[in-house]
């Protein structure tokens, strides 16, 4: 079993109306119930596999989510190699890694989490973030570039 414990994003904006903001996406979202199904040639490339995502609903029932998780390898390059100069031989192992991925949508963000298994036997997590920024409004004039600076003008 692979899990999350949290995922916190720390807007930091010190304006009153959003100082507040210090979403902990994860737990509060219930991020299980944001999987998004995946798409073949774009969210996953390559000899893959996808697996179902069973969710429960604020009912208590279920709520199937088609293809909501990828597997699929990837070379890793070389992972050993040993030449033997007695017997002139060359022995060469290949480093793969399963990866193990899905995409859920919290509000305007999408968190990508990809898990590596390695042959080694370590285990990475990964997490991409997309999506639409969330901004707000200033006044005119008004500047909180320490903390919050302009994307575009007024």
């Amino acid at each position: 079993r692979a899990a999350l414990s949290e995922m916190i994003v720390p807007y930091g904006d010190t304006d009153p109306m959003h100082r507040w903001k210090h979403v902990l996406d994860a737990g509060e979202a219930s991020i299980g119930n944001c999987a998004n199904s995946l798409m073949l040639g774009c969210d996953c490339l390559g000899e893959i596999r996808y697996l179902d995502h069973v969710a429960v609903k604020p009912d208590g029932t279920a709520r199937r989510v088609k293809n909501a998780i990828c597997l699929h390898e990837e070379d890793r390059g070389i992972l050993w190699k040993h030449h033997d100069g007695h017997s002139q031989t060359t022995e060469v192992r290949r480093s793969r890694r399963l990866v193990v991925s899905s995409f859920h949508t919290v509000g305007n963000y999408e968190y990508g989490f990809y898990w590596h298994l390695y042959l080694d036997g370590s285990i990475e997590m990964e997490v991409k973030l997309t999506g639409i920024v969330g901004v707000s409004a200033v006044r005119d004039g008004e500047e909180r570039a320490e903390f919050a600076p302009l994307v575009a003008p007024n």
